[in-house]
C-alpha cells in the first residue's frame, strides 16, 4: 500500500478521522461573539448614536440576508462547499445576533420607540429579554403557552416586531449549526471505509480545519454475497445452537455463474 491518495484508487481502505478540539470552544464563541460585538457596538454608538445606528441596520440586513441564503445553500447546495457554507451561517449568524440586540436596545433608533418598557428599568432589563427569547427559540415557544416570561418588555410595533423576529432567526440558526458542531466534535473518532473518492465525501461532511484523517489499511472485499432470513441469523446467537443451525445462502452463486456472468 503506498501512501499517495489517488482519485481513481478503486480498493477499499479503512480510514479514520480524528479532531483534538472539544465542543467548549464553539460554546465559547456562541456566547462571547455576540456579547463582544453587542457591547462594542455600544461603545462605538457614544461617538455617533445616530450614524452608528443605520449603519448597523444596513449591515444587519445585508447579513440576515446572506446567513439564510448560506443556509439553504448548505442544504441544497454542492456538496463540495457545504462546509463553508455552514461555517458563514454559524458565525454569522451569532454576530447577527449581538447587532440585532444593539438596535433593538438603542436609544438613537426608532426600535426602541415600538417597545413596551417597564419604568422600573435597571441595566439588566434588557438582558433578560434577550434570554427570555433565546430560550424560546430553545424551547420551541413553550413558555409562550404557558404564559412564562423573564422580562416585561413587549414590542408593540410592527418593526420592533421584525427586529425580534430576526433576532430569534440567527438565535434559531446559529444554535442548528452548532448542534451540528456539537455531535461532530462529540464523536472525536470517526471509522469509514470506502474508496479515496468516497473518503473525500465523507470528509467533507467534517470541520475540515478541525479533523485530521488516517488510512489505517486496505479492507478485503468478500466477492461473494449472500442473503438470509434475519431470524435464522440470529438463531445463531443462542447458546448451545448447534451447527447445522447455521443459515445457508438462499441466493448462492456458484463459480460457473460468475464466469459465464463476467462472459
Amino acid at each position: 500500500m503506498t501512501n499517495e491518495l489517488r482519485l481513481d484508487d478503486e480498493k477499499v481502505y479503512e480510514w479514520r478521522f480524528e479532531t483534538q478540539r472539544g465542543v467548549l470552544l464553539d460554546l465559547l464563541s456562541l456566547a462571547l461573539i455576540p456579547f463582544v460585538t453587542y457591547r462594542g457596538l455600544q461603545f462605538v454608538a457614544k461617538v455617533w448614536p445616530a450614524g452608528v445606528f443605520w449603519i448597523v441596520a444596513v449591515l444587519a440586513g445585508v447579513m440576515m440576508l446572506v446567513v439564510i441564503v448560506e443556509f439553504f445553500g448548505s442544504i441544497f447546495g454542492s456538496q463540495e462547499d457545504r462546509v463553508e457554507r455552514r461555517n458563514s451561517v454559524y458565525y454569522g449568524a451569532i454576530v447577527c445576533v449581538g447587532m440585532l440586540a444593539f438596535l433593538i436596545e438603542s436609544s438613537a433608533g426608532f426600535l426602541r420607540s415600538g417597545l413596551t418598557v417597564p419604568e422600573d428599568t435597571h441595566r439588566w432589563t434588557f438582558m433578560l429579554f434577550y434570554a427570555d427569547n433565546i430560550l424560546r427559540v430553545m424551547l420551541l415557544d413553550i413558555p409562550e403557552v404557558y404564559e412564562l416570561s423573564l422580562s416585561a418588555i413587549v414590542p408593540t410595533s410592527w418593526p420592533a416586531r421584525t427586529a425580534v423576529l430576526l433576532f430569534r432567526v440567527a438565535v434559531g440558526l446559529g444554535l442548528i449549526e452548532l448542534g451540528l458542531r456539537v455531535v461532530a466534535m462529540a464523536m472525536p473518532k470517526h471509522r469509514f471505509q470506502g474508496t479515496v473518492r468516497e473518503a473525500c465525501h465523507y470528509g467533507d461532511s467534517l470541520p475540515h480545519d478541525e479533523f485530521t484523517v488516517h488510512r489505517v489499511g486496505e479492507v478485503t472485499v468478500i466477492p461473494r454475497d449472500g442473503s438470509w432470513p434475519l431470524a435464522e441469523v440470529l438463531n445463531i446467537l443462542k447458546p448451545g445452537a448447534p451447527a447445522s443451525n447455521v443459515p445457508t445462502d438462499q441466493n448462492p452463486k456458484t463459480e460457473s455463474a460468475d464466469s459465464s456472468a463476467r462472459s
